[in-house]
């Protein structure tokens, strides 16, 4: 939901610019290679859309993140700005988005920014997530000036008491200053962009703040408001974190049984396989954001291009099999789409 009419024509008009002929074709492409579970002539393809890990690490230590959690414990950056402009220069012609996180907080990485600034130059959208923890004036001038599209910052409760229990480690007040930041940066360099988003990912502990979420975002300088479910790792354990809104909940609580199961069942079809993917920060491409652990590399962009390992026959088998046995694929069990 926009906050505001001039950052909703923004964002529209970000994405627009993305718009080329060959990425359009090429997404239409993608989607029936899809609907036809075909990757015959999937060679001529790219994806339409990456995500790019520029620090595996984080700042923070939320419970249900297994970088915060530590059970991945690479503290690697993406290798540098020259490598994402090279894989930028390779996937550009299809590319229409371009996401700046998987795992860690990507503004560790001190060059995330340039590397933004090459997607820029490209017409590509582009779009960061943080937990807004180092947004010093400084950095909010840096953001503002590389051309990033949209600004994801997680801000999971309206008050301190609320925003640490799943954020811990961080501080409200750091992510509302850092908010104050960008909006004098946006405003002294006559931008519009980014779109500074916050998201606020729904548990029990917090869903009796969503009646005023709108206001304080409003009030505090967001521009736009998503809502989100939160994904848990052995969600059978965890009913206690689940909002009593199911509206709220990709999961069911049998009361009865005690049972939490995924509301919509895995289906033998996902889309997310023909048309995005993750390099994360040590190069290796993945199929998916579910993929935390990296448990599906297709390869690494250090030793091939991005195109060949894409339209590579592992690769391909492996969309073949979501078509046909998804349920047997781990990461695909607690997703929900």
């Amino acid at each position: 939901m926009y906050l505001d009419k001039t950052s909703q024509i923004a964002d529209i008009t970000g994405f627009v610019r993305a718009l080329t002929y060959r990425r359009i074709k090429n997404y239409i492409s993608l989607r029936l290679h899809h609907r036809f579970r075909s990757t015959a002539g999937f060679a001529r393809s790219g994806p339409a859309s990456l995500s790019v890990e520029t620090a595996s690490f984080c700042n923070l230590k939320c419970p249900e993140c297994p970088t915060g959690t530590k059970s991945i414990q690479q503290k690697k950056f993406f290798p540098n700005t020259e490598a994402c402009q090279k894989l930028i220069g390779e996937l550009h012609p299809t590319l229409l988005s371009l996401l700046f996180f998987f795992q860690g907080e990507p503004l560790l990485n001190e060059e995330t920014e340039e590397m933004i600034k090459e997607a820029h130059k490209k017409n590509i959208y582009t779009v960061l997530s943080t937990n807004a923890q180092n947004i010093s004036h400084e950095r909010a001038r840096k953001i503002v000036q590389s051309g990033l599209s949209k600004l994801i910052i997680s801000i999971d409760g309206t008050t301190q008491e609320t925003y640490e229990k799943y954020r811990i480690g961080g501080h409200l007040n750091k992510v509302l200053e850092a908010v104050e930041h960008l909006n004098y940066w946006k405003h002294n360099l006559k931008s519009n962009s980014p779109v500074i988003t916050g998201q606020f990912i729904v548990f029990r502990h917090n869903e009796h703040q969503l009646k005023d979420l709108k206001t304080f975002l409003k009030k505090s300088g967001f521009n736009k408001m998503e809502i989100k479910s939160a994904q848990l790792n052995n969600y059978q354990e965890k009913s206690a974190l689940l909002p009593v809104n199911k509206k709220y909940s990709r999961y069911r609580y049998n009361s009865r049984t005690m049972e939490v199961t995924l509301k919509k069942q895995t289906r033998n079809t996902c889309f997310k396989m023909w048309h995005s993917a993750v390099v994360n920060a040590e190069g290796d491409i993945l199929p998916c954001c579910f993929d935390k652990d990296s448990q599906y590399k297709m390869g690494n962009t250090n030793d091939q291009s991005f195109i060949s390992l894409w339209n590579a026959s592992r690769y391909n088998a492996f969309r073949k099999k979501v078509h046909h046995k998804r349920s047997d694929i781990e990461m695909c069990c607690n997703c929900g789409q």
